[in-house]
């Protein structure tokens, strides 16, 4: 399993409306439970200020991390610098000549 970030989700459905209704049950809800919360104090407090981490960004990370999951996202610049956290991104879509933390 991959954690989408919500860039991808925007990006895969531009425009299509009744697409996204269909395919919403074939999502997987993440909670946010306590050790995602717990852990989401400790990135923010490690990041926001030195690198501007975004509190979305953080509970992303976070989930990931605390998941074990590989993140999937357009954004590596805003997850590069998070200690252990595995990026996946996909060649086809990269907007940039950065190299992922953790390639496929």
């Amino acid at each position: 399993m991959i954690l989408c970030d919500t860039n991808i989700l925007i990006e895969f459905y531009k425009n299509e409306l009744n697409r996204i209704q269909k395919h919403l049950d074939l999502l997987q809800n993440i909670p946010i439970d306590r050790l995602i919360s717990e852990q989401f104090i400790q990135l923010m407090a490690n990041y926001s200020l030195s690198h501007k981490l975004t509190i979305p960004d953080a509970l992303i990370a976070d989930t990931a991390l605390v998941k074990d999951l590989k993140l999937y996202t357009l954004n590596i610049k805003d997850f590069r610098f998070i200690e252990n956290l595995r990026l996946y991104h996909h060649v086809s879509l990269q907007k940039t000549k950065e190299t992922p933390s953790d390639p496929p």
